[in-house]
């Protein structure tokens, strides 16, 4: 994987992206309903906590997972990643993500939940981390991976990019489409790795990969999440926990847009009080001066929407 010069974290400050935390409270609702099935309390969290650790918080608070693992690369930088810890119970391991998984997990043991939140662009050691988790993970295993979507935008370094992932998304797509249609690209190229990855399984280790998100969203820059739950081909968790009910499961290629918009606490919690209908909130909305299409974007996501304040302490 290529270094970084400087680390996204220390750009941004990832507790206030809107969309990012939309996402996560998305993730927590579809684990709440998949707990229904399955113990995600008990399961192993691997994720990239950075200095910020937004997730573990979340995911401990929301779902009671306390057995989790933080993965960083930066050595230099083990000192502050160290001193951000929120939780004694957080192992923090100061490897890459090819490192951690080849070496340090045992697939057999505590069922996983492993979220590849990468900051950068799709490369051939991500697709070696993706085939070696399909070719040891349990069934009822978890799998979220996130990527930058912004594709290059000189046309020599798109068509580099499509001959170099040939294998994956074949030889018929044009620089155009690929600009047009790159979300649907990271999809099929990790689905295929996914694939690859579970033809090494032994015959009567089988299992099929039952796919639950497939979204983009843009803060700074635009990126791609794709999830998917691992699982006896004779079971189906989509079904028994009525996941299809959440607007944002997606089991097909159709990618589902965190887009909403940047609301003033005033227009927010004036929208709040009469929102029970997507109608009801266009017709309170319309004193606000906020377009109809940002009303409607906002009814669909008011219930994660987060809302930020200043505190001095």
């Amino acid at each position: 994987m290529s270094d970084k010069q400087v680390s996204s974290y220390e750009k941004v400050n990832y507790l206030l992206r809107l969309r990012k935390q939309i996402e996560r409270k998305i993730i927590i609702e579809m684990l709440q309903k998949l707990s229904k099935e399955i113990q995600v309390d008990k399961y192993h969290y691997i994720g990239f906590g950075s200095v910020y650790f937004a997730d573990f918080i979340l995911f401990h608070k929301y779902l009671h997972i306390n057995d989790m693992t933080s993965l960083e690369r930066d050595r230099k930088k083990r000192k502050r990643f160290g001193f951000n810890l929120p939780y004694k119970f957080i192992t923090l391991e100061m490897k890459s993500s090819s490192e951690y998984l080849r070496k340090n997990i045992d697939w057999k043991s505590n069922h996983l939940f492993i979220w590849l939140d990468y900051d950068y662009f799709i490369d051939f050691d991500i697709i070696e981390d993706l085939k070696h988790i399909a070719r040891n993970v349990k069934p009822d295993d978890i799998l979220l991976i996130t990527l930058d979507a912004d594709l290059p935008g000189e046309p020599d370094a798109v068509g580099s990019f499509l001959d170099e992932f040939k294998r994956y998304i074949g030889r018929n797509i044009t620089i155009k489409k690929a600009k047009e249609k790159f979300p649907k690209i990271l999809h099929q190229i990790i689905d295929n790795a996914l694939k690859e990855g579970k033809k090494d399984r032994i015959p009567s280790d089988k299992i099929k990969i039952s796919q639950l998100l497939n979204l983009t969203y843009k803060d700074t820059s635009k990126m791609y999440t794709y999830g998917c739950i691992f699982e006896k081909p004779s079971k189906s968790i989509v079904n028994q926990c009525n996941l299809r009910s959440l607007d944002f499961i997606a089991t097909g290629t159709k990618v589902f847009q965190i887009n909403c918009p940047l609301l003033t606490p005033k227009e927010k919690f004036h929208l709040d009080s009469g929102i029970t209908k997507k109608k009801e909130c266009i017709d309170i909305g319309n004193r606000t001066g906020l377009s109809k299409d940002d009303l409607n974007k906002y009814s669909i996501f008011y219930k994660y929407y987060p809302q930020y304040f200043e505190s001095i302490y």
